[in-house]
């Protein structure tokens, strides 16, 4: 019966010290994975979106900002008393 314990408990750590050293490989693959489609997902609607749409988003980028610069707050610093 102690055999069986020292048994299992060796194939938990095995597999525990497996799972750590090839999380970070994983992990990469599975978000370059995820990163490429979306890359892909987006190229495809740019290519697919007209001149005029692509003009307006980016006149709306362009007044979100304005208006973001001209909040106070993060942005600007306060003056001093």
């Amino acid at each position: 019966m102690k055999k069986h314990i020292s048994t299992i408990i060796t194939v938990i750590v095995f597999v525990t010290g497996l799972s750590l050293l090839l999380y970070p490989t994983v992990s990469n693959y599975w978000n370059s994975l995820h990163q490429t489609k979306a890359v892909a997902n987006y190229s495809d609607a740019m290519e697919k979106m007209d001149k005029q749409k692509k003009q307006d988003a980016i006149d709306a980028a362009k007044a979100y900002n304005e208006a973001c610069y001209r909040m106070p707050g993060v942005l600007h610093r306060r003056k001093k008393n």
